[in-house]
């Protein structure tokens, strides 16, 4: 293991604890869409400081391919188009912007998708932190 993944791993389990220990902002409207589902992360917020989870690492390796960053092609007559990427809407220029000033330590909000009849078990869906996400896999 390089020098840098002992220091990341270092920060991330320094910052693992209780949801309480965290700065939950919710004043806000927050609402993540995706697929045709919507989810109010502003009452996530209030549930988890009123009702507190444990802080669990999380791999989001499995995501990359939700949060591509589009490329842009400029055509014959001078019109920049990028082709549509599906995925999570990043704001890439934020992100360009104040990359640095991402914070790690604040956790992922995750719900819980139960799969259809006849399915099995679940998966754990991020609806908060996906610029934090992007920024980790870049």
């Amino acid at each position: 293991m390089n020098e840098v993944n002992k220091i990341v791993d270092q920060l991330l389990e320094q910052s693992l604890g209780k949801s309480q220990e965290y700065d939950w902002k919710h004043e806000e409207e927050e609402v993540f869409s995706f697929l045709c589902r919507e989810w109010d992360v502003r009452k996530a917020k209030e549930l988890i400081k009123t009702k507190p989870h444990k802080v669990q690492r999380v791999d989001v390796s499995s995501l990359r391919g939700l949060v591509t960053r589009p490329v842009w092609k400029t055509d014959k007559e001078g019109r920049r188009y990028t082709k549509h990427t599906v995925g999570v809407g990043i704001n890439w220029d934020m992100i360009d912007k104040e990359g640095e000033k991402v914070d790690f330590s604040v956790p992922l909000i995750l719900v819980t998708l139960r799969k259809k009849k006849g399915g099995r078990g679940a998966v754990h869906f991020p609806i908060d932190g996906w610029h934090r996400i992007a920024k980790a896999l870049e």
